[in-house]
């Protein structure tokens, strides 16, 4: 599906802001996993391979900021370029 498709402008779309809008009103948080929950149904439909590195992806960076604000709250600042070096060691080149 692309941003620019029939499927993406007047079916997803709409669903996606109305269901965030009616979520919204239970509160900050159902309409922000609402939202997280549309856009892997968005990536999903163009290739459901990816969907897996995409929650692999969210998980590391999850980890990541939980381990860089404890860091900060220890007030171990030089965690967060180790976690950056680290990261950036392991991205493929190219």
């Amino acid at each position: 599906m692309l941003f620019n498709s029939y499927e993406f402008l007047f079916l997803f779309l709409p669903i996606t802001l109305a269901g965030y809008f009616w979520v919204a009103r239970r509160g900050h948080e159902p309409a922000i996993v609402w939202l997280v929950l549309a856009s892997l149904f968005f990536y999903a439909w163009w290739r459901p391979a990816y969907l897996l590195l995409l929650l692999f992806s969210m998980l590391v960076n999850f980890g990541l900021g939980s381990l860089l604000e404890l860091a900060h709250r220890q007030g171990r600042r030089h965690v967060g370029m180790s976690a950056c070096r680290h990261v950036g060691m392991s991205a493929k080149p190219g």
